[in-house]
């Protein structure tokens, strides 16, 4: 889907409304072009034990990119990719929600599990998602997240591993020559993937544009 906004609520279709605090008005400019998209893939299993207990296996998928103009633009902010995914595996009521928010241009993933279960009822190797975030002409980022539980987990960038116990937000600036993950105990659950929902949610949380912010190149000045 694309959706051309022009305003910080573009659902009331008021175009004169003005800019958010603190952001200026070269921040909102036109065009913006944002890209969404998302899926949901789990198989709920019943198991006997002193009575019935769901379980779920499987992965929720979702995200968003974008590109907005400004005159001074933050890459991360005014131009983006997140994923926003959840791992099921255990208890349907339980699950592990990640957010991976990087400074590239796009994002695609796939999932994986294994439905066997164990005398206990929990599948036997859990659920996993393999990410992508791209921008043409650099290195792609490839990430691999997996759970056992659906509660505790790990996440990889290349030969750097997280645990999700410490945080399930992972910024990645790609300004440099080598990226810079930053990983964040903010919570992701019931994240949207709406572009305008993101973009408050970074003004409810400034450790994510004081990150990209301090990150971007230099601004050349005109002769």
């Amino acid at each position: 889907m694309i959706a051309y906004p022009t305003s910080k609520n573009p659902r009331r279709g008021d175009p004169s409304s003005s800019s958010p605090a603190n952001n200026g008005p070269a921040r909102w400019l036109l065009p913006i072009c944002a890209v969404i998209s998302g899926c949901f893939v789990m198989s709920i299993m019943m198991t006997m034990g002193c009575g019935f207990q769901a379980q779920a296996s499987g992965i929720s998928d979702g995200g968003s990119s974008w590109w907005r103009k400004s005159d001074d633009p933050i890459p991360g902010i005014d131009n983006a990719a997140i994923s926003v995914i959840t791992l099921y595996s255990g208890p349907i009521e339980e699950s592990l929600p990640f957010v991976v928010w990087s400074d590239m241009s796009s994002r695609r993933g796939a999932g994986g599990t294994d439905h066997q279960v164990l005398s206990n009822g929990k599948p036997t190797r859990g659920a996993s998602y393999t990410g992508h975030h791209a921008t043409k002409g650099k290195e792609n980022m490839a990430f691999h997240a997996e759970t056992t539980d659906g509660v505790t987990g790990t996440i990889q960038f290349g030969e750097r591993t997280y645990d999700f116990a410490n945080g399930r937000l992972f910024l990645i600036s790609t300004q440099q020559e080598s990226a810079e993950i930053l990983q964040l105990p903010i919570d992701t659950a019931n994240m949207s993937t709406d572009m305008e929902k993101l973009l408050e949610f970074a003004e409810a949380n400034p450790a994510i544009e004081a990150f990209f912010q301090h990150r971007k190149p230099a601004r050349e000045e005109s002769p």
